[in-house]
């Protein structure tokens, strides 16, 4: 179990949290193999979790120096880079479904961004 002090910031608790093997690896991808997360190999039914939590991390840290829209924008080239070069280096076909992942992950960091910083 990971602990918290109490005056830890929000954000720390939360990518500590995130970060925390065994919280990501049982709640988000469950036993799926590290080395094939980290190294881009085929994820079979994980591929669409993989480019939403992608996304969504880009978005989250870009949230930190950029305004939302620059880091939203920021976030959907990575998206659209990244199937380019499957695209082309890969020899593999550029997937919309990919792309609507990496657009709901944004989505989502945007919706809770506004949530929380309405609340405050």
């Amino acid at each position: 179990m990971t602990s918290f002090a109490h005056s830890d910031a929000p954000e720390q608790v939360f990518w500590r949290i995130f970060l925390s093997k065994t919280w990501f690896s049982s709640t988000l991808v469950g036993g799926m193999n590290w080395h094939c997360f980290l190294t881009g190999a085929q994820y079979g039914g994980y591929d669409k979790v993989v480019h939403f939590i992608a996304s969504a991390a880009i978005a989250a840290v870009l949230l930190t120096v950029a305004p939302v829209w620059l880091a939203a924008c920021l976030s959907i080239i990575v998206g659209i880079y990244k199937e380019l070069f499957d695209w082309r280096v890969q020899k593999s076909r550029v997937s919309a479904s990919d792309l609507l992942a990496d657009s709901l992950g944004v989505t989502f960091v945007v919706i809770v961004y506004y949530l929380v910083a309405n609340r405050f």
